[in-house]
C-alpha cells in the first residue's frame, strides 16, 4: 500500500487490486505550457500511471479537473468518483467520454472493494475534501477545501486520520488579482491573508488530530523569466508553512513532499524521488530554486502568436457575438478587443449600439471616453478560443496566466475586484458561444 503524490493536490494511492488518482492536471495546453507549468518539476506522461481503477476529482477548477489530463488518460480509467450537485463537473467528465461515473453523497461511506472506502464531505457548492480508508491506514485529502469546525468535527467523530495531506498557501485566490493590484499592496494582502489561513489550518489539526501532516497542493508556477516574481508575494511554501506550524504545535509530526515522492503505508516512510530540495528553506531560495531551473531548461518565451492571422474570421466570429444576447452592461457601448502578437497589434472594435465590427492596426495607448473597456489578449489564446471547442475551464487558465488585462473608462470608478468581475464577464462573453451553437 502506497501513497505516490504526483504534484500540485494529485495523489495516486496503490494497494493490492486497487488504485485511485485524485485531481488530476498535468498536460497543459502547448500556449499555456510555455507560461505555466508544475514546480518542483517533474515530467509525466500517460503511460506512467498504467491502468487506473478510479478518478476522483474535488471540484470542476481546472487545475483539478483539466479536460486535457482527461482526455489523455481516458482510456486508462475504469471508473470515476465525483462528489454529487455538481452538474458541470460531472458534464465536463461526460463531455470527454467518461461514462462510468459514481456519484459520493455527502459524508456517506462508499465502500470499493473489502478493504478501501471512500467518503467525500462538503459545505459549499464547490469544493470537496475525500477520505480514503485502505484497511486501517485513513488518507485525509484536503485540495483547497476548507470545511466548517461543525463539519470537521463530524469527520474527527468518524475517523482516525493517519495522513492528512494539507493545502499550505491560499495564495491561489491572489493570483489573477495580480492583474490589478500593485506589488505593494498584493504582498500586504498576501501576507495578511495567509496569517489567517494558518490560523485555518491550525484550528482543523487541532480538531481532527492526524498523525501525520503532509503540506501539498499549489504547485502550478509561472515559468517565463518576466513573470517569475509573481510566485513570491509572501505566500507560504511548504516549509514555510510548517515552520509556523510548529511555532504553534511543537509536537506535529510531519513530511515534506515534493513530486515523485511515494509513503509506504505499511513501513510508514518516505521513498523520495529527488535529490535536491526544490522548495528550499526561504521564499527567497525557492525563487532562487525556480529561476535557475527555467535558466537551465531553456523554456521557450512564451508565443503571442500571429495577430493577423485569421483577420477575416475573427471579424466575422465578433461580428456574430454583437447579435448573440447581450448582457446590460454592453448595451450601447463599444468594446475594443486588442489581440497582441509577437511582432505587432491588431484592434478590434465591437460597437454595440451600431452592431459594428472595426478593426484598426495602430495600438490604442489610452483608452478614450467612447470605449467602456479595452481588453487586451494574446493571439494565440485567441485562435484556441475561437476556432476550437470553447471550454469554460480555459478561462482559468487564461486568468492565471497574467497574458491578459482590462483597461476600463476612466470615467468608471471600479474596485480592483469589479474589474476582475469585469474582465470575467467580458472574456466570456466575446468568447462563449456555445448558446450560439444551440440556435
Amino acid at each position: 500500500m502506497d501513497i505516490e503524490y504526483i504534484t500540485h493536490a494529485s495523489l495516486l494511492l496503490r494497494a493490492e487490486n486497487f488504485s485511485l488518482l485524485t485531481d488530476p492536471c498535468y498536460f497543459l495546453e502547448p500556449f499555456f505550457a510555455t507560461n505555466l507549468f508544475h514546480f518542483p518539476p517533474r515530467k509525466l506522461t500517460p503511460e506512467m500511471f498504467g491502468k487506473l481503477d478510479y478518478v476522483y476529482s474535488s471540484h470542476i477548477h481546472v487545475d483539478h479537473s483539466h479536460p486535457e489530463t482527461l482526455r489523455q488518460l481516458k482510456n486508462q480509467v475504469d471508473t470515476v468518483l465525483l462528489p454529487a450537485k455538481r452538474p458541470d463537473l460531472e458534464k465536463r467528465y461526460r463531455d470527454i467520454g467518461y461514462d462510468k461515473i459514481i456519484l459520493l453523497q455527502n459524508g456517506e461511506t462508499l465502500k470499493l472493494n473489502d478493504s478501501v472506502e471512500v467518503t467525500s464531505y462538503w459545505d459549499d457548492p464547490v469544493d470537496t475534501i475525500l477520505l480514503v480508508k485502505i484497511k486501517d491506514k485513513v488518507i485525509l485529502h484536503q485540495n483547497d477545501c476548507q470545511l466548517t469546525p461543525k463539519t470537521l468535527s463530524k469527520i474527527a467523530d468518524k475517523f482516525h486520520i493517519n495522513y492528512a495531506f494539507l493545502l499550505y498557501t491560499n495564495f491561489a485566490n491572489y493570483q489573477p488579482i495580480l492583474l490589478y493590484a500593485s506589488p505593494e499592496v498584493i504582498s500586504r494582502q498576501v501576507a495578511e491573508d495567509e496569517e489567517k489561513f494558518l490560523q485555518y489550518q491550525i484550528d482543523l489539526i487541532r480538531i481532527l488530530k492526524p498523525e501525520k501532516i503532509i503540506p501539498y497542493s499549489m504547485t502550478l508556477s509561472y515559468c517565463q523569466l518576466d513573470h517569475l516574481h509573481l510566485n513570491g508575494f509572501e505566500r507560504m511554501t511548504p516549509t514555510i508553512f510548517i515552520n509556523k506550524l510548529l511555532a504553534h504545535l511543537p509536537q506535529a509530526k510531519h513530511w515534506i513532499l515534493q513530486p515523485g515522492d511515494i509513503i509506504n503505508l505499511e513501513l510508514d516512510m518516505v521513498k523520495f524521488a529527488q535529490k535536491q530540495n526544490f522548495w528550499g528553506e526561504t521564499l527567497q531560495d525557492y525563487l532562487q530554486n525556480i529561476t535557475e531551473y527555467v535558466q537551465a531548461e531553456n523554456i521557450p518565451t512564451f508565443n503571442f502568436g500571429n495577430a493577423e492571422k485569421e483577420r477575416e474570421k475573427v471579424v466575422s466570429y465578433l461580428q456574430g457575438r454583437l447579435a448573440a444576447k447581450v448582457p446590460a452592461i454592453f448595451i450601447n457601448q463599444i468594446i475594443a478587443l486588442e489581440v497582441m502578437g509577437n511582432h505587432h497589434n491588431i484592434v478590434y472594435t465591437m460597437d454595440f449600439k451600431n452592431s459594428k465590427v472595426s478593426v484598426n492596426n495602430l495600438p490604442l495607448t489610452d483608452i478614450s471616453n467612447e470605449y467602456l473597456v479595452k481588453l487586451s489578449i494574446p493571439a494565440s489564446i485567441v485562435e484556441q478560443l475561437i476556432f476550437h471547442n470553447f471550454d469554460e475551464s480555459l478561462i482559468d487558465f487564461i486568468l492565471y496566466s497574467n497574458r491578459v488585462s482590462l483597461k476600463v473608462n476612466s470615467n468608471k470608478d471600479l474596485s480592483i475586484k469589479a474589474k476582475f468581475g469585469l474582465l470575467i464577464k467580458t472574456l466570456l462573453f466575446i468568447f462563449d458561444n456555445r448558446d450560439d451553437d444551440k440556435e
